[in-house]
């Protein structure tokens, strides 16, 4: 009876570290459809929403609510979230509060008048997405120390 009220997710598994902690894997769960836009649930949508809480579970089958402001970076398959149309992409070296340094590639679609890497970076969005080869790894803003330009 319960499962009648059961709204369908689709599951997808992550690596999320925490401030100061080390990597887990946890399984998100998105919905089918998206609320902002056309299509189902990205990550980057679990991640934008206002709710300070993200539900998943954890290695033994647990429910776990993680506090969305203490995630310092979550990485999924790269091919979860697409790469924005005409994005204005920079490579780049993004400096952690932790000390931990990850290089990527930045992919954003903005405005003509604002395209400037600080223009993204200053956006209300709590996190940056950066592209590594076959990952996508989300990283709070506010655990950046630094972001410096590479040379594609």
């Amino acid at each position: 009876m319960a499962q009648a009220y059961a709204v369908p997710k689709r599951v997808v598994v992550a690596t999320v570290t925490m401030d100061g902690g080390e990597p887990v894997s946890l399984t998100l769960f998105l919905s089918d459809r998206a609320e902002l836009h056309e299509g189902p649930e990205r990550p980057s949508d679990l991640l934008s929403r206002g709710q300070p809480f993200v539900p998943a579970l954890d290695g033994d089958g647990a429910l776990i609510l993680i506090g969305r402001n203490a995630i310092a970076t979550l990485s999924i398959p790269a091919e979860e979230e697409p790469i924005p149309l005409m994005a204005t992409s920079f490579r780049v070296q993004v400096m952690l509060r932790s000390g931990l340094k990850v290089e990527g590639t930045v992919h954003y679609a903005m405005p003509e008048a604002s395209q400037r890497l600080q223009d993204y970076l200053n956006q209300p969005e709590l996190f940056i997405a950066i592209q590594q080869e076959t990952t996508l790894l989300f990283v709070n803003k506010a655990c950046i120390t630094g972001l410096r330009t590479l040379k594609q």
